[in-house]
């Protein structure tokens, strides 16, 4: 099953399914990232079980595709063994943060919250049908992972520990090193950071704009128009009567409604954490680790949290493009560093499209 899902796959990269013509990361209709479409490879599964091998799959991926068709591919699978040689590092990972400090943050989310997270009953359309698809066959995909758990993070104020456990008592590609990796990346506390975060409505509206993914997975929304799939609350209430959404359970009442401010009350605990341990925090924002060698390893921290001021969401995406660098407001955050990031996140923008432009 392994080889043939490869070799299918392969021949849907070649065609460039993978990475559609006209459709990538920096356009606003989601490129690879569509949950409606099968744009993955889905190899996962075989990866995790040894039933391909990572060398074999990039050895076939080099003689099949071209080095565009094949990059982001092929990066990832190396991910898989970056994760691995941090396990080895941090064996502990998958329960105690690599971060010392963060193991003191203080979470305000409720059990009650976490249930319905894990039984996609959030109130956030793509958030749930993303978590019955996880619950239903033991998978989702990458950008989805992404969003559920920054869902989980960054608006429930939920633990990464408690997404970690569901990942992996869930999934049936579940892996400790990788699950351990990039649920602490979420949660601040790993080695990397992502630098981004996910808005449950305008992801949806760009990995799933027509509602199929959905509609899918959340039959109870099945009927109802596209401009409201993703926000069912702003409908009419005749519209909800007649798409039976009120009739079928109440479900467009939200776990949580500001998202603003569940994310500045999440906020002000990471920068509590920065404040009460100021040993990790170096000149520039960024934080440090130390090693029982005696050297230092600098740890990446996303550009709002470094500003260090609970307040400030700079980090902020948009209905619009989600690559560019309004949706970060570079421009508004404090600091010198804010200032050249923007003069650089500009200046990357302009060269990439001077070259898409060719």
């Amino acid at each position: 099953m392994g080889m043939e899902r490869l070799e299918e796959w392969l021949q849907e990269a070649a065609w460039g399914c993978y990475f559609p013509p006209g459709l990538n990361p920096k356009d606003a209709a989601g490129g690879r990232f569509r949950a409606d479409r099968k744009w993955t490879a889905i190899l996962s599964p075989y990866l995790r079980f040894g039933d391909l091998s990572p060398r074999y799959v990039c050895a076939r991926c080099r003689q099949a595709l071209s080095f565009e068709h094949r990059r982001l591919f092929t990066k990832r699978v190396v991910w898989r063994d970056k994760a691995y040689a941090q396990l080895y590092r941090w064996p502990d990972s998958h329960t105690v943060s690599i971060r010392p400090q963060y193991e003191h943050q203080r979470w305000s989310g409720t059990r009650s919250a976490l249930r319905r997270w894990q039984r996609g009953e959030t109130g956030y359309p793509l958030v749930d049908a993303a978590m019955r698809q996880l619950w239903k066959v033991g998978w989702m995909c990458n950008h989805l992972r992404h969003v559920t758990a920054q869902f989980l993070i960054e608006h429930l104020d939920l633990s990464w520990k408690d997404g970690f456990a569901w990942y992996d008592y869930t999934l049936v590609d579940t892996d400790v090193a990788i699950n351990a990796m990039m649920w602490q990346m979420g949660g601040h506390s790993g080695v990397g950071a992502w630098n981004f975060v996910m808005h449950p409505i305008f992801a949806g509206k760009k990995v799933d704009p027509e509602g199929a993914y959905v509609r899918r997975w959340m039959p109870e929304l099945a009927a109802l128009p596209v401009e409201y799939i993703h926000c069912p609350w702003e409908a009419p209430a005749g519209t909800r009567i007649a798409a039976n959404v009120l009739i079928l359970g109440m479900y467009w009442q939200r776990v949580v409604e500001d998202l603003l401010e569940a994310r500045r009350i999440h906020q002000r605990n990471v920068v509590e954490v920065r404040k009460r341990f100021p040993q990790y925090v170096d000149m520039s924002g960024g934080e440090k680790l130390p090693l029982a060698t005696g050297h230092i390893l600098k740890m990446e921290v996303r550009d709002d949290i470094r500003e260090n001021e609970p307040e400030r969401l700079s980090l902020m995406m948009t209905a619009d493009d989600p690559r560019s660098s309004l949706r970060r407001a570079l421009r508004g955050t404090k600091g010198v560093h804010g200032g050249l990031i923007y003069d650089e996140t500009k200046r990357f923008e302009e060269l990439y499209d001077s070259i898409m432009g060719f």
